[in-house]
């Protein structure tokens, strides 16, 4: 019964825009289907044919054109619609923001990729969070910083603490002194 709640929810995020294997035509997200071998995913089109065979353990919806896979041993990585990989399937942590970011690394490494797979904030911190107002909060060396959706740098990591109690307020505290932003 579980299996086939996660189909069901994993067929409803798939109403996007795709591309056809072997046409290289535009197909609408409604016209293709997650399906299930024994415990794998795929994805196939209204007319039966496999555009992504089942060998992944998880596939989530990137934007229009990607998905975030799990293979057989657990990594995660970074797929277009034709299967094609994108961003290496080498990562033991993975999580969509937005249903157009994903955030993959390893242990104390994270990286956020958009859904063509180039990296927006670059693989080397220890943590990274979403913040209000299209910002990502980023942590390395003990020390905070912000890098906006863009991947353009906000904030050096300089800070030792960044939050946002509201949406137009930042409190920021540097060199043990508080400053608040509005």
């Amino acid at each position: 019964m579980k299996k086939f709640w996660l189909i069901v929810l994993i067929s409803l995020m798939t109403t996007n825009i795709a591309f056809a294997e072997d046409s290289g035509q535009m197909l609408s997200g409604k016209d293709l289907v997650n399906f299930a071998e024994g415990e794998y995913f795929g994805v196939k089109d209204k007319q039966d044919n496999i555009i992504i065979p089942a060998k992944y353990k998880k596939m989530i919806r990137l934007g229009d054109c990607a998905w975030i896979v799990q293979n057989k041993k657990s990594k995660f990585g970074l797929i277009d619609n034709n299967g094609e990989i994108l961003v290496p399937i080498k990562f033991t942590h993975a999580e969509r923001y937005f249903n157009r970011f994903a955030k993959l690394g390893n242990v104390n490494i994270f990286g956020i990729y958009d859904e063509t797979g180039k990296i927006v904030v670059d693989p080397i911190y220890a943590k990274i969070d979403v913040l209000y107002g299209k910002m990502f909060l980023t942590y390395k060396d003990y020390k905070y910083g912000i890098v906006g959706f863009d991947g353009k740098q906000i904030l050096e990591n300089e800070f030792d603490d960044i939050y946002m109690p509201k949406q137009n307020v930042m409190r920021i505290q540097y060199r043990g002194k508080w400053i608040e932003l509005e």
